[in-house]
């Protein structure tokens, strides 16, 4: 297998890491981009291994760092706090739009003449939230799309947090497994809020491409309530998946050890979904 580390301009006097795999066999491929979640990275966990996976099955699959998310040293899981704290959902949205288009039009001459033109995207809780918001904002051409313990609603904090948030111009977030507490500029409150807090139900309900939402039924980050409202939102393009005994991350911590059984479901099931097998 193949990889290349890629750095892709983000026309913001920036660089997107992204990195590529593919199987060097000559046979003609789709791609398949992973877009990771909040307070996440392109190396977080179980992310590089999905890759493997779905390179493995037949796939051209990249996973890329959104461009504000800061994260310095992944193996230690830190984060720039300067960076992180700038971060908006409305950026991420941008730099998803920016790695679909490098991939439409430059991935064919860096897998050697082996795509064959199909982009699939997976994301994860707000990486899957994302995809949706881009799809539809830039009318990107995906064949169809996994969605991984996705989140339905942008709004994730409650009243009397956002008047902190608010009264401080910033608010603290803690990076879990770690000691590190980063800030969170009063930007990213706000772009959500102009964003809409139901932008995501409206968005997917435009998108008419097949969906696959996977979602763990023990998931206390995003309710199993917000996976059938995404369902429902989507209506007869949306197959809707529940990994039993399984939460968020489906088990999975940072850093990886090994594929456990709810993992290994959710993969088979997007492996079949993309028909890559």
């Amino acid at each position: 297998m193949e990889v290349k580390n890629l750095q892709i301009d983000d026309g913001e006097f920036g660089f997107i890491p992204c990195d590529m795999r593919f199987k060097n066999d000559g046979k003609k491929k789709p791609a398949v981009i992973f877009m990771h979640g909040f307070k996440s990275f392109k190396d977080w966990g179980f992310i590089p291994q999905v890759c493997k996976e779905f390179a493995t099955s037949g796939a051209i699959a990249l996973n890329f760092d959104f461009s504000e998310n800061g994260i310095i040293d992944p193996e230690k899981q830190e984060y720039d706090p300067e960076i992180f704290r700038k971060q908006t959902v409305s950026k991420m949205i941008e730099d998803a739009g920016i790695v679909f288009n490098f991939v439409r039009m430059k991935i064919n001459e860096l897998s050697d003449d082996q795509f064959n033109g199909d982009i699939y995207i997976t994301g994860h809780s707000l990486g899957a939230a994302v995809a949706v918001l881009a799809i539809k904002k830039f009318r990107l051409k995906a064949k169809k799309l996994a969605m991984w313990s996705p989140i339905a609603t942008l709004d994730r904090h409650t009243e009397r947090q956002k008047k902190e948030w608010v009264k401080n111009d910033y608010i603290d977030v803690k990076i879990q497994g770690t000691d590190q507490v980063l800030p969170l500029d009063l930007t990213y409150l706000t772009d959500k809020e102009i964003l809409g807090d139901n932008a995501i139900l409206e968005a997917i309900e435009k998108i008419k491409i097949p969906k696959l939402i996977v979602h763990g039924q023990q998931d206390l980050t995003a309710k199993e309530s917000e996976a059938k409202e995404l369902a429902k939102a989507a209506g007869s393009s949306a197959e809707l998946f529940f990994v039993e005994n399984a939460g968020h991350t489906f088990g999975i911590e940072h850093p990886f050890l090994h594929v456990n059984p709810s993992l290994a479901e959710a993969i088979e099931k997007s492996i079949d979904f993309f028909e890559l097998t």
